[in-house]
């Protein structure tokens, strides 16, 4: 009798609003303590760096402006509670939709507020702390939008991946499984007759982030075009598979040159193995921040020097068009290697999106689960609303990583948003599959 007034009892504060709310107002007291955290790379969004993208940056000048002193420790306390806000909502509406217990509730809560409390994702002063609250609200609004096929929540989704890629451009691939999930409303859900409208809300937001992009560079870099270190970032991979020889591929003789001198640097360092064959993943993982910035981005202003190229622009010439040619040159040496080392960079680039997921036996696990759900989907031609939250949330955490390898190792700064909800999916299904396994048990017993 004690026991069970006891389990009752620990349910009714379990449940319990007021309890959620205490507990996110204790983790809120207990993070703020730490204030704000800068790291090397917040001086860039602080000064409006050309390489970054603009919410960040004018939410950092718009606190200095209005609070002076205090802006950061204000800016802290706002990423907290859009970094508790995001993980209760996305919990909640987990255990509402699947009809989870409350246990399972609070399992999920703790899994969305891990990067807070064990990142301190929330204190820094990077994009990621705004980042990782608003990928959790495009998320909350996506599924809900998709499951209940609400045309106002799809159209608050097309407003937060605007945010959320001005912010990030890493998320642009949720454009992508935007439109995939269209792709799902025409087969699947024919009573929706707004599916124009969600198109256009999604076209309409790609091209508001195309226009604010440019115009935050002409506002603060006077250039209106996209950012400038696309190329000098994707050119890793590829310089770190390069040989000795691959400067014999270009015609043009500056970008023969950086390619020799780089990959000559790189080995010099001892950064890969001489022999392509042997230059396993773990070197790139923890060498391709070194090459990136004491290699490729030093040699490109060596090689195209800022001098020679100011002559040939003249009143053109700024810091920004510099960048901009430097990109372009990098983005063309990436492509030429890439084509003439093609199944060794992609064997090298689906490994490393492999292991981005947790291992190749994660992933398959992943894959082999989403195959069999898609599969029963069409099959049964009857949705069971689970099963499309696990399968959008495989192609987000998928989408992320694709577009992560391409410029980095799949490092966890860069990938917890999407694993974390992948990872939430995996426990309800774990939960159902254990309910369902005991229930069938209960049934053989009452049979007997």
């Amino acid at each position: 009798m004690i026991v069970k007034n006891s389990a009752l009892l620990l349910e009714r504060i379990g449940r319990d609003k007021k309890t959620i709310f205490i507990f996110l107002l204790s983790t809120f007291l207990f993070c703020l303590r730490d204030g704000a955290i800068f790291s090397p790379d917040s001086n860039s969004y602080i000064g409006h760096s050309l390489i970054r993208m603009g919410t960040y940056p004018l939410i950092i000048s718009f606190f200095q402006f209005l609070f002076k002193d205090y802006a950061f420790q204000i800016l802290v306390g706002l990423q907290l509670i859009l970094s508790l806000i995001a993980p209760h909502l996305m919990s909640s509406f987990f255990t509402k939709s699947f009809n989870l217990p409350w246990q399972i509730h609070w399992v999920l809560l703790f899994v969305f507020l891990l990067p807070i409390v064990a990142l301190k994702s929330a204190n820094d002063i990077l994009s990621e702390a705004l980042a990782y609250p608003l990928f959790l609200l495009a998320s909350y609004f996506f599924l809900k939008g998709i499951f209940q096929t609400t045309i106002k929540d799809l159209y608050m989704f097309c407003f937060m991946i605007f945010l959320l890629t001005f912010t990030r451009q890493q998320y642009i691939f949720y454009y992508g499984i935007a439109l995939s999930s269209l792709v799902y409303l025409h087969l699947f859900q024919h009573f929706f007759k707004k599916k124009s409208q969600f198109l256009l809300a999604i076209v309409l937001s790609l091209s508001t982030y195309m226009i604010s992009e440019r115009s935050y560079h002409y506002v603060y870099h006077n250039s209106f075009s996209g950012t400038p270190f696309t190329g000098e970032e994707i050119i890793n991979r590829p310089l770190f598979l390069a040989t000795e020889d691959s400067y014999k591929l270009f015609k043009d003789p500056k970008q023969s040159l950086f390619v020799e001198t780089a990959v000559l640097r790189i080995l010099k360092k001892n950064l890969m193995d001489a022999e392509p064959a042997k230059r396993e993943l773990n070197l790139f993982y923890l060498n391709s921040n070194i090459i990136h910035h004491q290699i490729v981005s030093p040699l490109l202003e060596e090689i195209w020097d800022k001098k020679t190229l100011k002559d040939d622009m003249g009143d053109t010439y700024s810091e920004f068009e510099f960048r901009k040619f430097t990109d372009q040159q990098a983005i063309s040496i990436t492509l030429t290697l890439i084509k003439n080392n093609f199944l060794s960079y992609m064997k090298n680039y689906i490994k490393d999106v492999m292991r981005g997921f947790g291992g190749y036996a994660y992933f398959a696990i992943v894959f082999f689960i989403t195959i069999l759900l898609v599969w029963n989907c069409i099959m049964r031609k009857n949705i069971n609303l689970f099963h499309l939250s696990f399968v959008f949330s495989s192609l987000i955490h998928l989408g992320n990583l694709s577009l992560v390898c391409l410029v980095e190792p799949p490092i966890l700064r860069y990938t917890y948003s999407t694993g974390l909800l992948l990872f939430a999916m995996l426990l309800i299904l774990g939960y159902q599959f254990t309910t369902l396994t005991l229930l069938k048990k209960s049934d053989v017993l009452c049979v007997e």
